[in-house]
């Protein structure tokens, strides 16, 4: 049986090199004796990282389905945090949104459960996840959003949050009452307050409707994804 942290366990089978590869190939540039494939689409680039790093990926859903077990934590963590976004990517992109938002919150959950032992890496990963919810969020469904609502909603009670951390769910669940208000009057809300109840909308939050959808934002950390 394995013991020790069990994340910092799934990162290190990710070295450090192999992904800075994967990362300089999604800007264009290509590093010698990388494990890529030359000529790849942005897609195939995520595909081919997810596939090298399945094994990673199913241990990071087997690790958030069993008891926390706490450890040292490696400072690398993002890394699976960011390896978890591109598959998630890849699961809406062949339409699999169960299974991309669950690759979302299983990062969200290693976030939460690292936070107090680890406060820069677990907010870095759940900077990283929001970034990606906001990518894909026309590519979740009304259940979807509900799942991920109730998700947030036990985190976000957690009283030593800090600001950002606390800001960053409240704009994560305002997207979900947002999104889940689209599915159900295939409309977008004129104004926030029809869509989430009072309670959720802080002073400092934003929304305006635009012509190909709408803008909401935090007035001090600003959007989903942003900060």
């Amino acid at each position: 049986m394995q013991t020790g942290e069990p994340y910092s366990r799934l990162v290190a089978m990710v070295p450090k090199q192999e992904w800075f590869a994967v990362r300089q190939a999604m800007v264009g540039k290509r590093v010698e004796g990388s494990f890529l494939p030359a000529n790849l689409t942005l897609l195939g680039i995520e595909k081919a990282a997810v596939e090298r790093w399945s094994g990673v990926l199913l241990g990071l859903r087997k690790a958030c389905d069993e008891p926390y077990q706490p450890g040292p934590i490696d400072e690398g963590l993002p890394r699976l945090a960011e390896l978890a976004a591109l598959a998630a990517h890849v699961k809406f992109a062949s339409g699999e949104r169960h299974g991309g938002v669950t690759y979302l919150l299983d990062s969200l959950k290693m976030a939460a459960r690292i936070r107090k032992s680890a406060p820069e890496p677990a907010d870095r990963c759940q900077s990283l996840v929001m970034a990606a919810f906001a990518r894909d969020l026309a590519a979740i469904p009304l259940p979807e959003c509900d799942r991920v609502r109730a998700s947030v909603d036990v985190w976000i009670a957690e009283p030593t949050l800090q600001r950002a951390e606390r800001a960053r769910y409240a704009l994560l669940r305002l997207h979900m009452r947002v999104e889940a208000f689209r599915w159900k009057n295939l409309k977008i809300p004129t104004q926030i307050g029809e869509a989430a109840p009072a309670a959720e909308i802080g002073k400092g939050i934003r929304y305006d409707t635009t012509p190909t959808g709408y803008r909401l934002r935090d007035d001090e950390l600003g959007e989903l994804g942003g900060f």
